[in-house]
């Protein structure tokens, strides 16, 4: 098990690959020239990362990749385990991270959640991120709601 506050893989990157719950609904993985390309989608409490959600989620929704990995022909274990989001905490990242940065977010459940469970799931987990910021940034919660409505 990872120690919270570590640093994981998430966003797009997280989002283009299978995870353990069954929610990818791509067909290949995407391209990754190199280990360098995740740098803008490592998440967590490092320096470099987008976003930290580890309060709200600690370490739910993560798990270990490395063998994701190196069948795409990157090696990451010479780091020690290399833990991704699963699809729900990578929304969530993003989702988070656009809020608290106060980006218009068009980020649609429907791109990457293929069934009705699974949205029944991102919206529990979208729900735990309301509450855990709170009233201040609720507009932007129910902004970005109206906005997937409206069909973006």
């Amino acid at each position: 098990m990872i120690k919270i506050n570590d640093t994981y893989i998430s966003g797009i990157a997280a989002l283009n690959i299978p995870c353990p719950e069954d929610t990818w609904g791509l067909r290949e993985f995407f391209f990754l020239n190199s280990e360098e390309d995740l740098k803008n989608d490592l998440a967590g409490s490092g320096e470099s990362c987008f976003v930290n959600t580890n309060d709200i989620f600690q370490n739910e929704g993560l798990y270990e990749c490395s063998a994701i990995f190196l069948e795409l022909g990157h090696d990451l274990s010479k780091e020690g385990e290399t833990f991704c989001a699963n699809h729900y905490r990578a929304f969530c990242d993003l989702l988070v991270s656009h809020i608290l940065d106060g980006v218009d977010s068009y980020l649609d459940p429907d791109d990457y959640f293929t069934t009705e469970a699974h949205l029944t799931i991102l919206d529990s987990w979208v729900e735990r991120c309301e509450i855990h910021l709170g009233e201040k940034y609720q507009p932007s919660f129910d902004q970005w709601r109206q906005t997937i409505q409206n069909g973006l």
